[in-house]
């Protein structure tokens, strides 16, 4: 009845905790509209007793808590609020932004629970007024660094957040100025790195997954953009990629790769900055962006032509590198180039092409490493169709490694189904060599039987017109009185025969030496 009173009332008793509790109570009933609606009215009022308190007050710390508190109540009922009341979210961004809010943070072991969800309820206010206001994208890039802070409360919330409404629920060209406003925000030098590795990680990439995946969805990223992302992120420099940490190398390998898988037309004119960023990354010894580095240059490989040498040391690079820490990028990358390799690396003269001789000579040089040998055969039979007009080089040593992998008492369910699948392989390959066969002989059979009716037909009529002409002309072609005969074989040949009508049967001769005549046995 009295909610200007009430209120005023419960203002004065922020610093007892029985009635702050009992006001967060009476605000979150469902009765208690009136008074809802005269904090909204009252702006001003909240401010003088929450957050424009002197910084020497005693309690100035708790006060600002019981005001973000408040704040965030009301908008649970009303979400727009905020966007009507600027000055409270003036002071909602410097609580988040101050340094002492990170320094209790950092200590949350020290805190009350209650003050240990101060964070948490300043970022369900502002994600209010986020939802309300899409193209404020400072908004955005402010509450990422609660992730830059190792916390016990769960903020996954956020993470949700980013992926399904903004990656997915913005319109094209909302998600056009995001991008476009964390590019800039990370080619900024007074940007810590983490913050640029999370804005990457959970705004950017997974934006950018989702716009072009889909068509119409390369006008979100124009040719502005693209400059920048490349010129200013990818080759600004070796002195500011030297200060690059491992995290943020990764964040910016994933990016360049999915540019190229979706843009790779647009990319043509800087081609050579792409590859420098990721074959410098080859270089270092930090496994996971080396591993990414390899995704990356396998990726360009697919979409650009490439030194035959360059890919052919990325292949058998990626068939050596067995760890089990690398197998899923490994996988990844191998998956990548292995499909574009025929285009790559024809057989030119050669019967089989050399990636397919590296790949058996790796098999016989590291044989003997049974881990090696699993990640070889796990990628045959993933790609089992490039392989199939080379399985005499690889059925022998698949057959002879079942024992190995598959048949010891101790080895692992994953190495016993690969068996499996290196037995069903062979059946495979060779199922589809019979069906194969059977095709072909029909036509070479008919085409055989074809030409031995010709040459049959030839030879009779051959025979049949000698035989009118010998009773025609006289006998010709007489060699010491022994008619010669000419008759054509199946096999087109001509042969002479010498024979005398009186003559009696040939006796077999054998051989004799050279100058030498046959003797009869």
């Amino acid at each position: 009845r009295f909610p200007s009173e009430a209120l005023d009332f419960f203002y004065g008793k922020l610093t007892e905790p029985q009635y702050c509790k009992l006001f967060q109570h009476i605000l979150r009933s469902e009765t208690a509209s009136p008074l809802r609606d005269e904090v909204r009215r009252s702006v001003q009022k909240l401010l003088n007793h929450t957050f424009l308190k002197d910084p020497a007050h005693a309690d100035y710390h708790e006060l600002r808590f019981q005001g973000v508190a408040i704040v965030r109540t009301i908008c649970k009922f009303f979400p727009d609020w905020l966007r009507e009341s600027p000055m409270v979210l003036d002071h909602l961004q410097r609580i988040w932004l101050s340094k002492e809010r990170i320094a209790r943070l950092q200590k949350e072991e020290e805190l009350e629970l209650e003050h240990l969800l101060e964070s948490k309820k300043l970022v369900k206010c502002l994600l209010c007024y986020a939802r309300c206001n899409t193209n404020d994208h400072e908004v955005l890039f402010n509450m990422l660094t609660i992730f830059t802070v190792r916390s016990v409360v769960d903020y996954s919330f956020l993470k949700q957040f980013y992926a399904h409404e903004v990656a997915n629920g913005y319109t094209l060209s909302q998600r056009k100025s995001m991008v476009l406003h964390m590019i800039n925000k990370c080619k900024d030098p007074a940007v810590p790195q983490e913050l640029k590795v999370q804005a990457l990680q959970l705004l950017v990439i997974p934006t950018l997954t989702s716009t072009l995946s889909k068509p119409g969805g390369e006008s979100v990223l124009d040719e502005s953009t693209i400059t920048t992302i490349v010129k200013d992120l990818l080759d600004p420099g070796d002195e500011i990629l030297s200060r690059y940490d491992e995290a943020l190398h990764i964040e910016l390998l994933q990016l360049a790769t999915l540019l190229i898988r979706y843009l790779k037309n647009q990319l043509v004119s800087h081609r050579k900055e792409l590859i420098k960023f990721a074959w410098d990354r080859l270089k270092r010894d930090e496994t996971t962006s080396k591993q990414w580095a390899y995704v990356n240059v396998c990726r360009f490989i697919e979409a650009y032509d490439a030194p035959h040498k360059i890919i052919l040391q990325v292949y058998v690079a990626l068939l050596r590198a067995f760890q089990p820490e690398q197998r899923p990028l490994l996988k990844q990358a191998l998956d990548i180039l292995t499909p574009a390799l025929p285009k790559r690396l024809p057989p030119q003269e050669h019967k089989y092409p050399i990636w397919i001789r590296y790949t058996k000579k790796i098999i016989v040089e590291e044989g003997h490493s049974l881990p090696h040998l699993i990640h070889i055969w796990h990628f045959l039979v993933r790609h089992a169709d490039l392989f199939y007009s080379s399985r005499a080089q690889f059925v022998p040593q698949m057959v002879n490694s079942l024992n190995r992998i598959g048949m010891a008492n101790s080895c692992p369910v994953e190495n016993r189904k690969l068996a499996i699948d290196l037995a069903d392989l062979v059946m495979t390959w060779d199922a589809r060599r019979i069906e194969a066969a059977k095709a072909e002989p029909v036509v070479k059979v008919e085409g055989k039987e074809e030409a031995k009716v010709v040459v049959k037909m030839e030879v009779d009529g051959e025979a049949g017109g000698a035989d009118e002409k010998k009773r025609d002309q006289p006998d010709e072609g007489l060699d010491n009185g022994a008619p010669t005969k000419k008759a054509k074989t199946e096999a087109g040949a001509v042969t002479t025969a010498t024979a005398a009508a009186s003559a009696p049967t040939p006796v077999p001769v054998t051989p004799s030496t050279p100058g030498g005549g046959a003797r009869r046995r």
